[in-house]
C-alpha cells in the first residue's frame, strides 16, 4: 500500500543530543518572542505573500515554536490531514476518528475552519487555555458548525474523546490549500504550521494541480515529516508511476517524498472499508516518543525559522538597497531637470 510513516522518525533525529532541560526551553522561549516581534515590525514594513520567509517563520514561531515551548512540550502529536479539494480528506480523517465528524460533500471544500480530534486530556491545553495565538477555540457540539462563518479565520475547533488508541495522537483536519475562499487557504497555512506529521491527500486527477504542487512544495521545504497519500487509487503500478512523477514535478524537495496509496470504496461510507488501512498507515505514530519526537520537530522547526528569517532580512536588506538607488536617481534627475530648464 506504500510507505509507512517513519516509527523512529523523532528519536532518530535526536539520537545522542541532549534533552532540553526548564531553563533551556525558557531562554529559547524568550528568543523565539524576540524573533516573532521583529518580524512582525518587519512584516508591518511591507505586506508578506504567501510563501514569503516573513510570513512563513511568523506562522511557524506564532503557531509552533512559542506555543509549546511555553507549554513544556506537553502536548499531543499533531497530525494533519491537508490537501485539495474533494480528495477525501475529510473522510479519511472520519475514518481514522472512527467518527463522522468532519463534513464530506461530492462538491469538496466544505469544511471552513479547522477541526481538532482529541483526548480529553488535552482539554486545558485545548480548550480551557487556549494553546494557538489568533484563533478562538470552541467545543464541537455539530459538525454544521465547520462549514458556517467562511469569512471567520479566527474559529478553531475542538472534539474531545475518551479513545485510548489516540490519546497521545490528535487529528487535526484543514480547510482546503485550492478552495474559492481566501479564508479557506489562510486555515491550510495556519494547519501547515500547526502540524507536527501532515498526511498530503491527493488523487490521481488531482496530483499534478499547480496549486496543490505549489503548496506540497512549500510544505516539504518547511517540514520533514509529510506523507502523500493517493487517495481512491486501486493498482500499486499506477501508484508507483504517479508518485515518481510526482516527485519529478516537485524537483528537489520531491527527492525523497514518502508515498502511501489507499484504494477506492463503493460502500456508502467508505470510513469503514478504509480505518483498517488507516489504522495500519499510521500506526508507527503509536510508537513514537511523543516527548522526543515533538523535541526534535521543535529543533528542526527552530533551524527552518532561522533560515527564513535570515533570508526575510536579506530581502529586506535588498529593498533598501534599491529604495536608496531609485532615490538617488530620482534627485539626480530633478537635479539635471533644474539645470536644463
Amino acid at each position: 500500500m506504500g510507505r509507512h510513516l517513519p516509527a523512529d522518525a523523532g528519536s532518530r533525529n535526536l539520537a545522542g543530543s541532549a534533552r532540553l532541560d526548564a531553563k533551556g526551553r525558557a531562554r529559547l522561549l524568550g528568543l523565539a518572542r524576540d524573533l516573532a516581534g521583529a518580524l512582525a515590525e518587519l512584516r508591518r514594513l511591507r505586506a508578506a505573500r504567501p510563501g514569503d520567509p516573513r510570513g512563513d517563520a511568523a506562522l511557524l514561531l506564532d503557531l509552533k515554536v512559542v506555543p509549546e515551548l511555553a507549554r513544556g512540550l506537553d502536548l499531543p502529536l499533531f497530525l494533519g490531514f491537508q490537501g485539495g479539494t474533494n480528495t477525501g480528506k475529510a473522510t479519511l480523517f472520519n475514518a481514522l476518528a472512527g467518527k463522522l465528524l468532519s463534513p464530506a460533500i461530492p462538491t469538496g471544500s466544505a469544511t471552513k475552519h479547522p477541526l481538532v480530534f482529541a483526548h480529553e486530556r488535552w482539554r486545558g491545553r485545548l480548550l480551557d487555555a487556549p494553546l494557538f495565538p489568533g484563533f478562538e477555540a470552541r467545543q464541537l457540539e455539530d459538525p454544521k458548525r465547520l462549514i458556517v462563518d467562511p469569512e471567520r479565520t479566527d474559529l478553531l475547533y475542538v472534539r474531545l474523546h475518551d479513545d485510548a488508541r489516540l490519546e497521545r495522537l490528535a487529528l487535526v483536519d484543514s480547510p482546503d490549500f485550492d478552495g474559492a475562499l481566501e479564508t479557506n487557504a489562510a486555515g491550510a497555512a495556519a494547519i501547515a504550521a500547526i502540524s507536527d506529521v501532515t498526511l498530503f491527500v491527493t488523487t490521481a486527477e488531482k496530483y499534478r494541480d499547480r496549486i496543490l504542487v505549489d503548496q506540497l512544495r512549500r510544505l516539504l521545504e518547511l517540514k520533514d515529516d509529510v506523507l502523500v497519500v493517493f487517495n481512491r487509487l486501486g493498482e500499486p503500478i499506477v501508484f508507483e508511476t504517479l508518485a515518481d512523477d510526482l516527485r519529478s514535478v516537485l524537483g528537489p524537495p520531491g527527492a525523497h517524498l514518502r508515498a502511501a496509496r489507499l484504494p477506492s470504496s463503493a460502500a456508502r461510507h467508505p470510513e469503514d472499508d478504509l480505518r483498517a488501512a488507516l489504522v495500519d498507515l499510521t500506526a508507527p505514530l503509536a510508537a513514537l516518543d511523543v516527548a522526543r519526537t515533538k523535541e526534535a520537530t521543535l529543533s528542526r522547526t527552530v533551524r527552518r525559522v532561522a533560515a527564513l528569517a535570515a533570508e526575510a532580512a536579506e530581502r529586506c536588506s535588498a529593498d533598501a538597497e534599491l529604495k536608496r538607488e531609485l532615490q538617488r536617481i530620482v534627485r539626480e534627475g530633478e537635479e539635471e531637470c533644474a539645470r536644463e530648464y
